[in-house]
């Protein structure tokens, strides 16, 4: 009689022998290349993320002081402004 997997009845056992006997597993040297190439790509990408925060920090940072320099200007040119809708 054929034997079955405890986990799938229907399944015969030879579907888990099958998938551990992965070549990988054997040689985890082989992955080394994909890991490298892995890492070197996550770090691109994190310096970019980070090239791309950093452009945005500056945006807002300029973005408060025009704001702030045109809160400035509005409270200087109030008097004048008044003057001009009050006549």
């Amino acid at each position: 009689m054929r034997q079955t997997c405890r986990l799938h009845p229907e399944r015969p056992r030879l579907h888990h022998r099958a998938s551990r006997e992965n070549p990988a597993h054997k040689e985890p040297a082989a992955l080394l290349p994909q890991l490298q190439a892995l890492q070197s790509r996550m770090n691109a990408l994190e310096q970019a993320r980070n090239g791309e925060l950093t452009t945005l920090k500056q945006q807002i940072a300029d973005l408060k002081a025009r704001q702030a320099d045109d809160a400035i200007t509005e409270t200087a040119l109030k008097p004048f402004l008044c003057g001009f809708r009050c006549s």
